[in-house]
């Protein structure tokens, strides 16, 4: 990137708009509407839940950012719209992780996408998942400071410092998205990328117990029909109680619960299963 280029980019950063109101979310999203291409982004918190607790959703345009307060707001649906919309390019870095928030939170199937850590695989002809502050470096020589990556979200009001921080994380995106993309057509790789993006992007959106069980098949090719019902069983639970699927029982105890079950010796499930209710559930459904 040419002194001029960096300069233009560097002195005509976009505006930032925190909306925390309904009436202003609808009149954002008219405007978004009709760009043809969005920086997406979202902060949020998957601890002690099941499902994601949404915090924010970052969308950057040409001249714009818009920091959406999904706490504070309580109508979401103008958003997923505009995820719904096929005619606008959503741009992402590493889509995974927001797909499947996005999916859980607002039921949204995104269209039309573009992960910029995907594209630089293809760019740089390597695997390594590059961050998205090494991405901001490399191609305009800025070092993002990450004071907030361990930031709570759910707390407010948000701090100045966490505003920025999050806006600076849609900020470059879509200049990015320009570069690699005109690499991307030269070399005759946009095919390969856009199989790659639907991929990701309906792994984020596949249910999260699908995945648990798929990597448990994996890495057990033993893996019993009892012991998967059990498992099974769990994530169910672990919905119904929107709980990490461990706070039911460690995948772990697995096998020391079939055989527990095997030889009836269910006093032994207290250890296993400490909470009161769901352990009744359990011992209903298989004892």
């Amino acid at each position: 990137m040419n002194i001029l280029k960096f300069l233009i980019f560097n002195f005509s950063k976009a505006k930032i708009h925190l909306i925390e109101k309904d009436q202003d979310l609808k009149k954002c999203i008219y405007q978004i509407s009709k760009e043809k291409h969005i920086a997406v982004d979202t902060e949020f918190i998957w601890r002690d839940t099941y499902y994601p607790r949404l915090s924010l959703i970052q969308i950057c345009t040409n001249k714009e950012i818009y920091i959406f307060d999904c706490i504070l707001l309580k109508e979401l649906a103008p958003i997923r719209e505009i995820f719904e919309n096929n005619k606008i390019m959503k741009i992402f870095h590493s889509i995974r992780g927001d797909t499947s928030v996005i999916y859980n939170c607002l039921n949204a199937k995104i269209m039309n996408i573009f992960d910029t850590q995907l594209a630089e695989n293809l760019i740089s002809d390597h695997n390594q998942q590059i961050s998205y502050k090494s991405l901001v470096k490399k191609y305009f020589y800025i070092n993002l400071p990450k004071t907030e990556t361990n930031s709570n979200w759910n707390i407010r009001p948000l701090t100045s410092d966490q505003v920025i921080y999050a806006a600076e994380d849609v900020r470059y995106l879509i200049s990015i998205m320009k570069m690699q993309h005109k690499y991307l057509l030269k070399n005759r790789l946009t095919e390969k990328f856009e199989s790659l993006c639907l991929n990701e992007k309906n792994l984020g959106e596949t249910d999260p117990s699908l995945t648990r069980l798929l990597r448990l098949r994996k890495k057990n090719s033993n893996l019993s029909k009892i012991e998967e019902s059990f498992f099974i069983w769990r994530e169910e639970e672990a919905k119904r109680l929107n709980v990490p699927p461990n706070k039911i029982f460690n995948e772990k105890n697995l096998k020391k619960l079939k055989k527990v079950m095997d030889e009836k010796k269910y006093t032994e499930c207290k250890w296993i299963i400490k909470d009161q209710n769901s352990r009744k559930i359990f011992l209903e459904r298989f004892e």
